[in-house]
């Protein structure tokens, strides 16, 4: 039973040894700068609901582009 062990242990530690000992080829992205994106909606103070037009759209929300730039290129 002690032999048994031992061997599964020399195992496990010569699998980890060559598991780890792997060079990982990746290549790195970084962020490298953008600008803050602004939220805005068509309509400021209330929101208009006519029951007469119940298939139209009550709001419509815009986001600026924040112009991401990774270390591969724009986002």
């Amino acid at each position: 039973m002690k032999s048994q062990f031992i061997k599964i242990s020399l195992l496990a530690g010569l699998g980890l040894g060559l598991w780890s000992s792997c060079k990982k080829d990746y290549s790195e992205i970084t962020y490298t700068g953008g600008t803050a994106p602004v939220l805005t909606a068509s309509v400021s103070d209330s929101i208009p609901l006519p029951l007469t037009d119940t298939t139209g759209n009550a709001v419509t929300f815009f986001w600026t582009n924040p112009n991401y730039m990774f270390s591969n290129g724009p986002s």
